[in-house]
């Protein structure tokens, strides 16, 4: 019986060991850095990163809703040393949230966006451009996130995020 119970207890912490990967993300963190880095999203939404200098590490969820996330992405920027990455989730009440190292989770602001239509997917870039645009700067660049999410109308709508800010227009279809 003792060995049943045992056995059982090992099975458990093996499946819990090895939850089904959702989602894999894999970035370097510049030129300055030799660091690559794995991000991936696993089932009960826990999100780990992986770097060959520390290993394994969760991602804190403190701020973030208990809502399953439905989409995984990142977006870099140039900082001092190396690229200063962060990752965006897509909740599935639609709402859109970043995380910063060190940072925690930021909710960013749907303004725009139709309430009656769900969010399927999102995409971010990183947009340089010269100095005369808004955003943070870089030498004479200024970098500006992009992003784009596709609704259950398969619609398509773009924001350019100022900090927690945003609103968000619908990219017209070329017909």
């Amino acid at each position: 019986m003792k060995k049943t119970i045992l056995l059982v207890l090992v099975l458990l912490s093996v499946n819990v060991k090895s939850q089904a990967i959702l989602k894999t993300l894999v970035y370097s963190k510049g030129s300055m850095s030799n660091d690559a880095r794995i991000v991936t999203l696993k089932e009960g939404n826990k999100i780990q990163w992986f770097s060959q200098a520390t290993g394994w590490k969760e991602i804190p969820k403190q701020k973030l809703p208990d809502l399953n996330i439905v989409d995984l992405v990142f977006v870099q920027k140039p900082g001092m040393m190396e690229l200063d990455t962060r990752l965006l989730v897509l909740l599935e009440d639609k709402s859109i949230w970043w995380y910063a190292e060190d940072k925690g989770w930021t909710n960013l602001s749907l303004t725009g966006l139709p309430e009656d239509k769900k969010v399927l997917t999102l995409a971010a870039c990183m947009k340089m451009s010269n100095s005369s645009m808004m955003g943070s700067s870089y030498g004479n660049y200024m970098n500006t996130t992009r992003l784009v999410v596709t609704l259950d109308d398969y619609s398509l709508w773009f924001c350019a995020p100022s900090g927690t800010d945003s609103k968000w227009q619908e990219v017209k279809a070329d017909e």
